[in-house]
């Protein structure tokens, strides 16, 4: 009985060392697949595709007015705070000849306000045919106090938006088959 005892006790005294529990610094990769945060990326260039899929048309297909939105997959990626939830491209009027695009990004960010510096631009098979740039470009939100107040030298929320007159055969030729049209921005941070 006293070796089943000292036995006993013996097994359940080992037990402890068998389930350890280990710990270690997790990777900021790891860390961002465990909570669903984005990555930060610095200055974050972000590419889109505009070609014709089978879920979404081309903008030289919409008609007139037309639009075309992009937001799945912009909000996994960061800017110090600063993000692209959103890009629009709105083909919204046709005048002699011409098309009107409308690209506008929408930008979020996690500081009352920050001032950033925006550059869209459309690329046909890796050459620039339209592009704009916002230099310290504010953005954040509009309920801050100093904003509240109207005091001087308080910047205000801006959404950049850029207006393209394209002609139309340009336009067309753009989007013609095997040509890799893209949507470029390039967000980075005012220092």
């Amino acid at each position: 009985m006293k070796y089943a005892s000292l036995l006993f006790v013996a097994l359940f005294s080992a037990l402890p060392l068998a389930s350890q529990v280990t710990a270690s610094q997790p990777t900021p990769e790891q860390i961002r697949e465990m909570t669903g945060a984005p990555q930060e990326l610095c200055p974050l260039l972000l590419e889109i595709n505009l070609a014709r899929t089978e879920k979404k048309r081309a903008i030289a297909d919409l008609p007139t007015p037309g639009s075309w939105i992009e937001n799945r997959g912009l909000s996994r990626y960061v800017c110090d705070k600063a993000q692209v939830r959103s890009v629009s491209l709105l083909r919204e009027r046709e005048k002699k000849g011409k098309v009107l695009l409308v690209a506008s990004p929408r930008l979020t960010t996690g500081w009352m306000r920050q001032d950033v510096n925006v550059t869209v631009q459309l690329i046909v098979n890796g050459e620039v045919k339209l592009s704009e740039k916002w230099e310290e470009l504010t953005i954040g939100t509009e309920e801050g106090a100093a904003a509240a107040l109207g005091m001087w030298g308080t910047s205000s929320s801006k959404a950049p938006k850029t207006e393209w007159w394209v002609p139309a055969e340009d336009l067309q030729s753009w989007f013609g088959d095997g040509n890799e049209v893209k949507l470029r921005l390039l967000l980075e941070i005012e220092e």
